[in-house]
């Protein structure tokens, strides 16, 4: 019975770092939000497709990014968050930019190829040059 007279009371660690966590969250996604922005309007530039501006291209990220709130969604809203800001980046790169469909579409597929590809042989570097070091 002594239990259940207990009340949960946040202590100011807790509180703090709840606070922390929310500021940390919002700056790493500002920070891929510029981060895809970049990679996005590269990718543009490098099928000559750069007719707009970066405001344009920013735009089209950010409203993109809607689709991430089906990651509330239990289970399979991971996927279907990433697979919905995919689709509106491909229709926001048609629409803006005058593009073909496939191109608008291979787009993000392209950087998400070239991002995976260069965090995986990053780790295959490190792994490697830990073994040269003897410390693996």
């Amino acid at each position: 019975m002594e239990n259940q007279d207990k009340k949960v009371v946040f202590k100011e660690k807790d509180l703090i770092s709840y606070i922390l966590e929310f500021i940390s969250s919002m700056l790493l996604l500002f920070i891929s939000l510029i981060f895809f922005i970049c990679i996005l309007h590269l990718m543009l530039a490098i099928f000559n497709i750069k007719d707009k501006s970066i405001e344009m291209t920013s735009k089209i990220v950010c409203f993109s990014y809607s689709g991430f709130l089906l990651n509330t969604i239990p289970i399979i809203g991971s996927i279907l968050g990433f697979i919905t800001s995919l689709f509106f980046v491909g229709t926001g790169l048609k629409n803006a930019y005058n593009i073909k469909t496939w191109i608008a579409i291979i787009i993000p597929f392209i950087i998400i190829f070239l991002i995976l590809f260069c965090f995986s042989f990053s780790g295959i570097f490190y792994y490697l040059y830990l073994l040269a070091q003897g410390r693996f």
